[in-house]
């Protein structure tokens, strides 16, 4: 857990990951969110939705960002 409670990592016992060495426990990390508010993204950062053609509708679903920048819902 990191000092400010914000990333938290368990190991799975029930689930193996096979490295050379030999296997050991699969890890998650959980992180908290960030709110997210579209008003504040500038003209700069919504240049890098330009593959996505429904950017905009996506932005105003986004209320959320978690610790990898995926938007999430509600």
């Amino acid at each position: 857990m990191s000092p400010d409670d914000a990333l938290s990592s368990f190991a799975v016992e029930a689930y193996k990951v096979a490295y050379q060495e030999g296997e050991l426990p699969a890890q998650v990390m959980m992180a908290d969110v960030t709110l997210f508010n579209q008003e504040t993204t500038t003209d700069m950062e919504r240049t890098q939705f330009w593959t996505m053609p429904d950017a905009e509708d996506v932005l105003q679903e986004c209320h959320y960002i978690d610790f990898d920048g995926a938007c999430k819902g509600n």
